[in-house]
């Protein structure tokens, strides 16, 4: 890296070493590893306490739906990986430039995980029933649904995090998590004792609600002009995460197939749509 870079910038050894940026650059990356740490711990921390109090087996009926709905979790996390350059980039310009990204961005990630984890939340039973067998089915199938309204609000989660990251306050991630972690633990070493896995779901999905709902605030507080898109598309979000919920309780197959045709047909047409303009420069961003 030091060489390429020293191609590219032909001054690169002759520049001067400034401590106070050292000293931002170090600060900053430092609450960086602490989110990238305590963050993934949280992720995975309920098993073990599943293992600790339940069986070898409750852990596998748990971790099998969560590996399955977490994957979905590929696509927010590409797109966000682009927009963290360009939100800080257009910070440096207009803040008008961040609604748009923020508003884009909100669109597409929930558009694509909201129809995965329909079909993941519609036909739980049936794909683990098909996959895994009876037994399966039967002990994990609620965890799957519970799950997949986690993973739709933690989707969505990303962009204001990537929002609260690009604007250079690591500090506040890295503070969230920390304030998390114990009040996490403490919630699933009472719950999972008494409801089991399903109790882990609960309070994993709960979890990412609450820290979605933080880092809207956050995104909002160090980005007013974020306010309506960012309040908006968090409306947004829980009002999915519920209506999930509710058509995952109906029993007869022929009208979930209905529901799942007209939900993926409608999301494909949209996020068709968004995809192509995603690029492309506009002067709405879709809240107004």
């Amino acid at each position: 890296y030091i060489h390429v870079v020293a191609k590219i910038l032909p001054r690169f050894w002759h520049s001067k070493v400034s401590l106070t940026a050292l000293k931002s650059m170090l600060v900053y990356g430092g609450w960086i590893t602490v989110s990238n740490i305590v963050g993934p711990l949280m992720v995975y921390f309920d098993r073990l306490i599943i293992g600790m109090f339940l069986t070898l087996s409750a852990v596998a009926y748990y971790t099998t739906p969560f590996e399955i709905i977490f994957r979905i979790l590929v696509f927010p996390d590409a797109i966000v990986a682009v927009l963290f350059p360009a939100v800080a980039t257009a910070l440096a310009a207009k803040q008008s430039q961040v609604r748009l990204l923020f508003a884009k961005v909100s669109r597409l990630i929930l558009i694509a995980v909201f129809a995965a984890a329909a079909l993941a939340s519609l036909f739980a039973k049936e794909i683990l029933f098909l996959w895994l067998g009876a037994e399966f089915a039967t002990n994990s199938s609620t965890v799957l649904v519970l799950l997949s309204l986690g993973v739709l609000v933690n989707a969505y989660a990303r962009v204001p995090y990537a929002v609260v990251q690009a604007s250079g306050r690591s500090d506040i991630t890295g503070i969230i998590h920390l304030m998390e972690l114990p009040l996490y633990t403490l919630a699933l070493i009472y719950v999972i004792p008494i409801y089991g896995i399903i109790g882990a779901a609960t309070v994993w999905t709960a979890r990412a609600a609450i820290d979605t709902i933080i880092l809207s605030i956050a995104a909002i507080h160090l980005v007013p002009s974020l306010k309506k898109p960012a309040l908006a598309y968090l409306a947004v979000t829980l009002l999915l995460t519920i209506s999930l919920y509710i058509i995952a309780q109906i029993p007869a197959l022929a009208i979930k197939i209905s529901i799942a045709l007209f939900i993926v047909i409608v999301c494909a047409i949209i996020g068709l749509k968004e995809a192509s303009s995603f690029f492309r420069p506009t002067q709405q961003d879709g809240v107004d």
